[in-house]
Order: structure tokens, then sequence, then C-alpha cells
């Protein structure tokens, strides 16, 4: 693909302009991110833009060495550690595979999807006992999630927002009615 160089330009100005005073100060800092290859490790993360205005948190599973989307979910809570090992396990038995790490944020809601992997690997790899098979992401270094909720949000948001409107404006759907979030847990 062939981009002028001034559509670049006026792309970075427009959303990401403090990027570009710091480019022109020379203050950004390059990071290597390294993965040995693919399933080396799965990145995970959870989002809350949508928590207060709609009542719903995403999650997502990423292979940042190429870039797969392993699960992208919605529901009404991210917080729950049953819930997220749940989505690890359920793409581990889809796929009939799983990565050799994991990696998140530090929160209480990936404790169980690390203990849960830690254990799995324990089982496969017997050797392995007493280390912990999950790498905790501090100071926003868990990059590779993050840049794929900057790309949902740049390219699928705005349009499924507006259709979100739709639903709360016509009254389906009060996200402050604690019991239509207690209903869709058991409907789905």
């Amino acid at each position: 693909m062939s981009v002028p160089r001034s559509v670049v330009t006026d792309y970075f100005t427009h959303y990401e302009s403090e990027l570009v005073r710091q480019r022109r100060k020379n203050r950004l800092r390059r990071k290597m991110f390294w993965a040995a290859g693919v399933n080396d490790l799965w990145a995970v993360d959870q989002h809350d833009k949508w928590k207060y205005k709609f009542g719903l948190a995403l999650h997502s599973g990423i292979d940042p060495f190429v870039g797969k989307i392993h699960w992208m979910k919605i529901w009404w809570t991210n917080s729950n550690p049953r819930l997220i090992l749940s989505y690890y396990l359920d793409a581990v038995q889809e796929l009939g595979f799983m990565p050799l790490v994991s990696q998140s944020d530090p929160g209480t809601e990936n404790f169980g999807l690390a203990n849960g992997h830690t254990l799995l690997r324990h089982l496969h790899d017997p050797s392995l006992q007493g280390t912990l098979q999950h790498r905790w992401m501090r100071e926003k270094k868990n990059v590779k999630p993050e840049i794929g909720w900057s790309q949902m949000r740049r390219r699928f948001t705005p349009g499924f927002e507006n259709i979100l409107d739709i639903g709360v404006n016509e009254g389906w759907y009060d996200p402050d009615v604690l019991i239509e979030a207690v209903i869709r847990e058991y409907e789905v």
C-alpha cells in the first residue's frame, strides 16, 4: 500500500498530537517486543470504555506474534476471575493448544487465568514445577492488547456505539437497571 506522506502526517497530527510533540522533542523511547514465535505467549487485557455508558465490559486474548485475536468477549463484567479463565479455557479447547506463557496487567481478574494456565503447563511439563508460567506486565507494558483496543476504538466502536445508543434511546435496554444485566447473564 502506498500512502502519501501528507496523509500520514495529517493523520498523526490529528489523532496522535501528543506523540508528534514528543517526537519533535526527541522524547520517544523505543521498546522492543520479542516473542519466540507463534503461541509463545498470549496477551490478555480488559477494556472498560463501555462500562459506565452501556454497562458492558470487554475482554480479549491475543497472540501478539501474529496478531491473532483468540477471543474478544463482551459481557456485563470483566472483573470475575472465573469468567476470564473460562474465556482462556474455551480458546484452548477450541484451538487444541495453549501458549507457553500467558501475559496480563496485574489485576485480580487475571489471577484465575495465571493460575489455570500455570497448572495446565505443569501438567504437560512436570519440569516446570515451582515456576509461574504467566508474565505480569506493569506500568502499561501490556502493549499488544492495548494496540488492539486502540484499533477497535477507531474502526469498530463509532458505528457500534450508534447501534447501542438506538437501543438505549428506544428503551429496549437500560444499562442502569441491574436486573437486566442479571437476566442477560442467564439468557446466554
